[in-house]
């Protein structure tokens, strides 16, 4: 709601919205094509927040959101925490188009960090351009 505190802080403040919804005083309102529901390609998103000169931007999302970024190519980095518990059958956590060879599959370059409690974060890194 306009009344939550993060639109009264100081510091840069935008909002990618679809629709004429007003927002207060002193935030940016980077307009998004399409009507509401519609789904949205992760390059509009990214495009809009580059024109709006922003060129780093950490997506936090769930599984759905997560999945369009990575099937698009979008993501220079995924950070995968994983720890020491096998709870069974449930949502997965990333949801891809199928490939028909694993010549096709991604292949990021890889790193593993431990933490505490015997989790750790596997940093993948999907470098752009030919490797070659």
């Amino acid at each position: 709601p306009n009344s939550a505190r993060l639109w009264h802080t100081p510091g840069r403040r935008i909002v990618l919205q679809r629709g004429n919804h007003p927002r207060p005083a002193g935030v940016e309102i980077l307009p998004l094509p399409g009507a509401a529901g519609e789904a949205l390609p992760p390059s509009i998103l990214l495009e809009t927040l580059r024109a709006a000169g922003l060129t780093r931007v950490l997506v936090e999302g769930g599984a759905t959101t997560i999945s369009h970024f990575l099937a698009a190519g979008a993501l220079d980095r995924l950070h995968l925490l994983m720890g020491p518990l096998i709870i069974g059958s449930g949502l997965p956590g990333l949801s891809l188009p199928p490939i028909d060879r694993l010549d096709g599959a991604l292949r990021p370059v890889t790193r593993c960090y431990p933490l505490c409690g015997g989790d750790i974060v596997v940093d993948c890194a999907f470098p752009k351009g030919d490797p070659e």
